[in-house]
């Protein structure tokens, strides 16, 4: 969780998929968060948890209607290993993932 002066403004929450991938199921920022790098901050301390706890692949997935997520996924080299086709364009799933090196 992100606090900006004292309020909640964003969350990153996963869960284990098996033995080595850690998935990535539901983050936001609010938007008196946003552009301010929370979500990014958020990414990076899920990355460290999950290199910490010694998984090697992280997912997680998106719409392509939630642009600013996919960008972010996109700069920190997050790869589309699947797309999942909706009723309209800008509900299409974009599934990503990320190898990680596991922390000593």
């Amino acid at each position: 969780m992100a606090d900006l002066d004292g309020e909640l403004c964003g969350v990153k929450i996963g869960y284990q998929l098996d033995d080595d991938c850690f998935y990535s199921w539901l983050g936001g920022v609010t938007k008196s968060g946003r552009r301010r790098g929370i979500a990014q901050a958020l990414l990076h301390a899920q990355e460290r948890w999950v290199a910490k706890h010694g998984y090697t692949s992280l997912r997680v997935k998106s719409r392509n209607c939630f642009a600013g997520m996919l960008c972010l996924l996109l700069n920190n080299h997050y790869q589309v290993e699947h797309l999942e086709k909706k009723d309209t364009l800008d509900q299409y799933r974009l599934h990503f993932v990320k190898k990680i090196t596991p922390a000593d």
